[in-house]
């Protein structure tokens, strides 16, 4: 199973690349097809229930995580600009109900 995986993933990243060789699409792709593939490969044997549970666990919430740091930090000068815009301005209207 994860002997395929590789083929897979290196028929895939071809596909993806064209002609270009290395791009970083193509690399994802090859990259998320063999971990894929491993964890099918560790699941179908039943050696691996429990580390591919918390590996998909951990993957989800590493990246739940990543992302909202990288919208928290990234969007909190614009944030603040938003913010001294709407205090320059004096238009304090207050919220309606619900909002």
């Amino acid at each position: 199973m994860i002997g395929v995986g590789f083929l897979i993933a290196n028929m895939l990243a071809s596909v993806v690349s064209g002609t270009g060789e290395g791009s970083m699409p193509s690399t994802i792709v090859r990259w998320s097809t063999i971990i894929l593939f491993t964890f099918m490969g560790l699941s179908y044997t039943g050696v691996g229930d429990i580390i591919t549970e918390t590996a998909f666990t951990a993957i989800v919430i590493g990246m739940s995580v990543a992302g909202a740091l990288a919208f928290g930090l990234g969007g909190r000068d614009w944030a603040g600009r938003k913010l001294e815009q709407l205090d320059k301005s004096g238009d304090h209207k207050p919220l309606p109900p619900g909002d």
